[in-house]
């Protein structure tokens, strides 16, 4: 898979916009079901165990992470692209993050961001790199989990570029 179109994150390249690659299996968890809410239910006292109303299931938030890397040409580039990509995350309202590799968009909002890696230079190539974890949340997992995107065929719905994200809505 090309890192270009990779994730992105409101239309915007992960790549292209803020220079980050997202590692192999660093998404994992956006896979996984969400945890049920308590049922209701009822705890006769002269009967063994409990009642549960199992009519109407409903789910709890999810958390989800990211884990990427950053890679930049010099310091002045990774500040560059790291401001952005916070000034991003950071942006009132939720965050649509389509990852190309399982074809979701996914609505979410900005959590926290944990285990940073430290600033290092590449061997052989005039890069630097810095790995991180974004944490999210989905506020409603099972309803914010939209159709599949397409990618390379007669039925894309984004461009190349991501300017028609919202039109997948």
């Amino acid at each position: 898979m090309s890192r270009y179109n990779s994730i992105l994150i409101d239309g915007r390249d992960g790549w292209k916009d803020f220079g980050i690659l997202v590692l192999k299996d660093g998404w994992n968890d956006w896979l996984s079901f969400p945890e049920t809410k308590p049922p209701f239910s009822h705890d006769w006292g002269d009967e063994d165990g409990i009642e549960v109303d199992l009519n109407e299931v409903y789910v709890k938030e999810k958390n989800v992470s990211l884990k990427f890397v950053f890679v930049a040409g010099s310091q002045k580039e990774f500040w560059e692209k790291y401001h952005a990509l916070r000034d991003a995350l950071l942006s009132p309202g939720l965050r649509l993050i389509y990852i190309n590799e399982i074809g979701r968009l996914f609505k979410v909002y900005y959590s926290k961001c944990s285990d940073i890696e430290k600033f290092t230079r590449l061997k052989n190539v005039d890069k630097i790199a810095v790995g991180m974890t974004v944490e999210f949340i989905m506020p409603n997992p099972i309803l914010e989990v939209y159709k599949p995107l397409l990618f390379g065929s007669n039925e894309d719905v984004i461009t190349s570029n991501g300017d028609n994200l919202l039109k997948a809505i």
